[in-house]
């Protein structure tokens, strides 16, 4: 598929919804609400297809919305995800806190288990930052065929 071109919702559950920022250029995720280890776990499956399909590397991934703890989830993150998101293409991740401390200390749990070279994730408690870090990365990290 080419890439979208128009604001679109491209997921929407009740734990996430995932859209396509078109000014910007990249995916942003807004997770709802309580989430657990299966629906990280799904939410960022539908990320990975999701960037590839519609050729978008970079994402704003919003926990302004999120609450309780997915911990478990870390290692899963750290040594399977990741790797894999980051062999799609991905150039960079901007993760923004929300106000849970449940789920903030998941997201750090997950940060510290990850390989420095693995991907390009930095963590925010404001969205004008990250979207300002955001910005400044290419829009592809793929190398060319």
């Amino acid at each position: 598929m080419d890439r979208v071109t128009d604001s679109t919702l491209l997921f929407d559950e009740t734990f996430l919804d995932i859209s396509f920022d078109p000014e910007r250029l990249w995916i942003h995720l807004n997770w709802k609400g309580y989430q657990t280890d299966a629906s990280v776990k799904a939410g960022c499956e539908h990320l990975l297809e999701l960037m590839v399909e519609h050729h978008l590397y970079k994402v704003l991934n919003d926990n302004t919305n999120a609450l309780g703890i997915w911990i478990g989830t870390a290692p899963w993150l750290a040594f399977n995800y990741f790797p894999r998101i980051r062999r799609a293409g991905l150039t960079g991740c901007a993760h923004v806190y929300g106000p849970s401390r449940l789920s903030q200390i998941s997201a750090d749990a997950a940060l510290k288990l990850l390989p420095t070279h693995t991907v390009n994730i930095q963590a925010f408690h404001e969205m004008d930052d990250a979207r300002k870090w955001l910005s400044r990365l290419p829009e592809s990290s793929r190398q060319p065929a």
